[in-house]
């Protein structure tokens, strides 16, 4: 007499190849679903021990952002954009100050020596005298 188990696994025989292909389709499933979880896992190992480097950064980007959005100051003012006045004014106009300067001081004489430029180079000081003898 058989056994109901060997009643069965006679009947289920024809079904043993499908449950087969069933059992190894689950198994891929699981192997490559546990691959994939194996690499978020490494991936967030990865991320946390760069937690403090990543938050720095973060704030950095977020005040810049913040910088960006606060609306820029006025213009600056007309008189910064005008060009840079030549030398030449600019030398009329001291000698115009040294002018004026000396007129103010009533030298008239002093006028001249102001505005003339010197006629010789001043010497060079291994040129210079002693003013006393060593012994």
């Amino acid at each position: 007499m058989k056994t109901p188990r060997e009643i069965l696994f006679e009947r289920h025989h024809a079904a043993k190849p499908r449950l087969d292909a069933v059992r190894r389709q689950a198994l891929a499933r699981l192997a490559a679903s546990s691959q994939e979880a194996e690499s978020w896992v490494a991936l967030r190992q990865i991320l946390r021990s760069l937690r403090w480097h990543l938050a720095g950064w973060s704030a950095a980007w977020g005040l810049i952002a913040l910088l960006n959005l606060v609306p820029p100051g006025p213009p600056a003012p007309t008189a910064a954009r005008q060009s840079v006045t030549p030398p030449r004014q600019w030398l009329m106009a001291v000698r115009e100050n040294r002018r004026q300067l000396s007129e103010l001081v009533n030298s008239p004489e002093g006028a001249d020596s102001l505005l003339a430029a010197p006629a010789l180079p001043p010497q060079r000081r291994s040129e210079l005298k002693p003013l006393c003898a060593m012994a």
